[in-house]
């Protein structure tokens, strides 16, 4: 995916590797972008006659194509992992969506807050996604009825739900997929809305989620 094409192009500009970085940008498929605009085309083709320019020219040139991309473009790589105390599901969503599709995976607590608080932290990161994964876990168990019935439904934690309405308001609800595990509570002012089960694995579901994806990708 992009986020990672571009992470690798600065690793080698931050080496000092022009011409490298001059072959990797030209050989960057357009349609891994939405909607690429004539700027950035041209400033794609310029950079791909590397050899004929000068150095400190082809710098400037890289620097601007990289800071285009990453204004305009590169934001559409990153989802925001809405989690528990699942860890080990927050893990395997993480991996998921990183490693097999492609995407940055923002786990606020792995991310630098820059010593400010917990809740400015939290709207920096989540402005920069352009889709939550809100994990729903039955080893969460916030409600009391779960410790005194084995058999109650599970409630999301208050943080969990927090953020849940969060990116409903901030993204709207086409872009907040629910990944329920287990016997989890579904509130009633969400009833309707359609989840994706996760209990055997998130690997077990990636066909939906793949589809789920191809589906909202294509919205406009």
């Amino acid at each position: 995916m992009l986020g990672i094409e571009i992470k690798k192009i600065e690793d080698l500009f931050a080496k000092g590797y022009i011409e490298e970085t001059a072959k990797a940008i030209s050989n960057i498929k357009l349609q891994l972008f939405t909607a690429p605009t004539r700027e950035l085309i041209r400033q794609q083709q310029v950079i791909a006659q590397y050899r004929r320019i000068d150095q400190s020219e082809l710098r400037k040139l890289i620097q601007e194509f990289i800071g285009i991309v990453k204004r305009r473009f590169l934001v559409k790589d990153k989802i925001f992992v809405v989690h528990g105390w699942d860890h080990e599901l927050k893990l395997e969503a993480k991996n998921y969506f990183q490693n097999t599709l492609g995407y940055e995976s923002i786990i606020l607590h792995e991310q630098d807050g820059e010593g400010d608080t917990i809740i400015n932290k939290f709207e920096k990161f989540a402005k920069e996604c352009f889709l939550a994964i809100v994990l729903l876990s039955e080893k969460d168990a916030s409600n009391q009825d779960s410790f005194s019935d084995p058999n109650a439904p599970k409630r999301a934690r208050p943080n969990v739900l927090f953020e849940f309405g969060y990116f409903f308001a901030l993204l709207g609800r086409r872009r907040v997929i629910i990944l329920r595990k287990g016997n989890v509570e579904i509130h009633s002012d969400i009833l309707g809305i359609e989840y994706i089960d996760v209990t055997n694995g998130i690997e077990s579901a990636g066909e939906k989620i793949r589809k789920r994806l191809a589906w909202l990708l294509a919205q406009p």
